[in-house]
């Protein structure tokens, strides 16, 4: 941890499913603000504290080089967590990549994390694919995207639960209406957006019919 403070050639670090110890995690957050050559990060499958959260948004917030960062299957990043990036986002003029798929992202997350999106003009691809959402989490989703002129691309998805419905295809269509609807009144203001991917079980009927009515 301590070479990355004077370090100007190595560009990425990929540490998934590491096992080091929380003052390793701590330590290594609080050299990556000395260094400014990484361009991206692999913290995939990784578990934090919430201390270390903290760090690293202190550490991250003004980064120069850091364009990608990999949280993807991470073991549930809590609200601490997301506080933490929606920190980053708001902040720094650089980071261009989140992936935040499969890391059980809880509803307060999303608000969270839609506070930094909307504020930040650099993001450009955002993958939340695999997070359970519910409530009002997709309309969260949406309104993340309302304000912000520069991500193209989002992931978003959930996971089947059960209650109220009697299949898992008429459930996700049931959603999947829900995000229709919203996403052609909420979305028109956004001009830069390509490509929303809702990765889900449904029928090719379904998929297709709510496809062209975002088209």
């Amino acid at each position: 941890a301590e070479g990355l403070k004077s370090n100007r050639v190595v560009k990425s670090i990929s540490l998934p499913c590491n096992s080091i110890s929380d003052e390793g995690y701590k330590l290594l957050a609080e050299n990556l603000k000395a260094n400014q050559a990484l361009t991206s990060i692999d913290f995939s499958g990784c578990s934090f504290e919430d201390f270390i959260w903290e760090a690293l948004a202190e550490s991250l917030k003004t980064h120069q080089a850091l364009k990608s960062i990999d949280l993807s299957n991470c073991d549930r990043i809590n609200d601490e967590g997301c506080k933490a990036l929606a920190e980053i986002l708001k902040t720094n003029q650089v980071l261009a990549s989140i992936n935040l798929s499969g890391a059980r992202v809880a509803s307060r997350g999303y608000k969270a994390l839609a506070e930094g999106v909307q504020g930040n003009q650099t993001l450009t691809s955002l993958d939340l694919s695999g997070n359970k959402v519910k409530g009002d989490g997709i309309e969260t989703l949406i309104e993340m995207v309302q304000g912000n002129t520069s991500l193209f691309n989002l992931g978003s998805g959930w996971q089947h639960h059960k209650g109220g419905v009697d299949s898992i295809d008429q459930w996700a269509e049931k959603r999947f209406k829900e995000f229709v609807s919203l996403a052609e009144v909420k979305l028109q203001k956004n001009k830069v957006l390509r490509t929303v991917t809702i990765p889900m079980l449904l029928s090719s009927a379904t998929y297709l019919g709510g496809a062209s009515d975002l088209s």
